[in-house]
């Protein structure tokens, strides 16, 4: 085939699919529109399924403070004395809480703070409608807590955040304690609160003079993740 036929052929060519489309163009345009359609189908519902996973991801919040709540209402049946408050802020994450109750609600000073019958902390200061909280992962020297591990007694006198665990020093070195013992307040102290579960013990090693135990308590609860509380009055 010539430069010149090969010419005419490619005109022809170009003649005969443009008629093809003017006679389909009812036909082009419809499949040009469902094509489009399907792109814009596409943009269109990508928000609503981001849209959907926030509404169940807010659900899911919504469930979990349900849960709380009617955890700690339980715990009120049984425990006449307890109040239960909301959070309302929390700056110092691992040392302070605020709650919504103070002393127009019977609140005291060192009045112990728990959430689903685990210690979480003992008022530290109170005023009319609310209070602070200070948490048992507080390292402040007025954070001190009495507890009981079996027979044992000793003070929480520090938290390790890397390790996430509580540590009681001086213990004597003939005591009973095992691992996963189960460690609950004295109610010796400003905590007067007694027999209130912490945690258990995850570690026990001898002081570096090899004349004291020191232990190592993983807390109960996760702190991270608590909106509501239930104080103790006295």
């Amino acid at each position: 085939m010539n430069k010149k036929r090969y010419i005419e052929f490619i005109i022809i060519f170009i003649f005969l699919v443009s008629g093809f489309i003017l006679i389909n163009k009812t036909n082009f345009n419809k499949n040009f529109y469902n094509l489009g359609m399907k792109l814009l189908d596409r943009i269109t519902y990508r928000p609503k399924d981001i849209s959907n996973n926030i509404t169940l991801g807010i659900n899911k919040d919504l469930e979990k403070e349900n849960n709380e709540l009617k955890n700690l209402l339980v715990l009120k049946e049984e425990i006449y004395n307890l109040t239960v408050a909301k959070i309302i802020k929390r700056e110092d994450w691992y040392n302070e809480l605020i709650i919504n109750k103070g002393l127009k609600d019977n609140l005291n000073i060192n009045d112990s703070v728990v959430s689903n019958k685990q210690l979480i902390g003992r008022i530290k200061s109170i005023g009319n409608n609310y209070s602070v909280v200070e948490l048992i992962t507080s390292n402040k020297d007025t954070s001190k807590i009495s507890v009981k591990i079996n027979d044992t007694y000793g003070i929480v006198s520090g938290y390790s955040y890397k390790e996430n665990v509580l540590i009681v020093d001086n213990l004597l070195k003939n005591n009973n304690i095992s691992i996963l013992d189960k460690v609950y307040t004295s109610g010796l102290g400003e905590l007067e609160a007694r027999g209130i579960y912490i945690g258990y013990v995850v570690d026990i090693a001898n002081d570096e003079k090899a004349l004291s135990k020191i232990v190592k308590i993983k807390p109960g609860i996760d702190l991270n993740n608590i909106n509501y509380v239930g104080v103790i009055s006295r």
